[in-house]
């Protein structure tokens, strides 16, 4: 949904005027402010989808029916496309009812892929951070449609195209709508990861691709900058409070932010390739404050025995919708960007 500024902005041709640093009253008026509830008032909430109930008995039974075909459809996928290593598993009314690993989890050590070994979930990092923004909401701590520079005044830093381009809110890097680039000013792949106050010092030099809310396009960066603004609202490092407020209650031991987090020799060893090329060790993204929300978790296909009894809201939880299905590889047929 675009506003009659963005639209009128595009026609007079506005995309392609000089980057403009908005002061942040200029635009802050423009827009009321809804304040966020209080801390220690959360708002009352109601799940809008029920957990889903299964009435036909033989449900079980069909499912794992399938597991037959799943496994030669994945043993065609592996030797097709070439993977190095590939771990997937259904899960069935929160049990983990069928494993396979294929390939090797470590070629150069002929070490297979097995049901705890530790894989780099990538950009899936994103989905816990996100749950960490949503929590710190639920708790009434921030508003989403609150200006993200609100809770954090470095972002006031960024640059925007226009003069009356509204500053862009924390929904907005939640969905990609920020209007923010791909990537920040800084190595993808660093020796030295930068500090927090390095990585936010980088944000000077960063300008806008188009105003907020015109289009979404992925931004890493966008959620890169979500793990310090949950930092500057909740007090704790951002990897503490994803371990100690999501990943625990759910009982997700094997999941860690940093590949000597993983015991032993579980780890798989990441590899890409182009069409043209081998596949060949991919290096870990270090996991310096600006990577770390964006895609540093490393997680196994092992699933509690027992579904934890509370979600992090602190309801009943319910368990996975039967039947899901996950799989991971660790290599591709092109190169591969969280």
């Amino acid at each position: 949904m675009r506003s009659a500024a963005i639209v009128l902005a595009s026609l007079l041709g506005c995309a392609s005027a000089p980057v403009v640093r908005v002061a942040p009253s200029s635009v802050t008026a423009a827009a009321p402010v809804v304040a966020a509830t209080p801390p220690g008032e959360p708002r009352r909430m109601q799940p809008t989808d029920p957990p889903p109930v299964f009435l036909d008995p033989e449900r079980r039974a069909k499912l794992e029916a399938a597991f037959p075909a799943i496994d030669a459809y994945l043993r065609e996928t592996v030797a097709r496309d070439r993977l190095v290593g590939l771990a997937a598993g259904v899960v069935i009314d929160g049990e983990l009812a069928w494993f396979r690993g294929y390939g090797h989890r470590d070629p150069a050590r002929g070490l297979p892929v097995e049901r705890d070994s530790v894989f780099g979930i990538g950009s899936i990092t994103k989905t816990f951070t996100a749950l960490a923004v949503l929590k710190l909401r639920d708790e009434g701590r921030l508003d989403l449609d609150r200006p993200a520079a609100t809770y954090l005044p470095a972002l006031d830093d960024i640059a925007y195209p226009t003069a009356d381009s509204p500053r862009f809110t924390i929904r907005q890097l939640l969905t990609h709508t920020a209007g923010l680039p791909r990537m920040g000013n800084f190595a993808e792949y660093p020796e030295t990861p930068p500090s927090r106050a390095e990585f936010l010092a980088t944000l000077a030099g960063i300008g806008l691709d188009r105003p907020p809310g015109e289009r979404r396009v992925y931004s890493n960066l966008g959620f890169q900058l979500l793990g310090p603004l949950v930092e500057a609202v909740a007090g704790v490092d951002h990897r503490r409070l994803v371990r100690d407020q999501i990943l625990a209650p759910l009982g997700m031991t094997s999941t860690v932010w940093a590949p000597e987090d993983v015991p032993g020799d579980r780890l798989a060893i990441g590899h890409e390739r182009t069409p043209e090329e081998p596949s060949r060790p991919r290096p870990h993204w270090r996991r310096g404050p600006p990577t770390r929300p964006a895609g540093c978790i490393r997680a196994s296909r092992t699933w509690p025995a027992t579904p934890p009894s509370t979600s992090p809201r602190g309801r009943p939880a319910t368990r996975p919708r039967a039947g899901r299905c996950a799989a991971r590889r660790s290599a591709r047929r092109t190169r591969w960007r969280c």
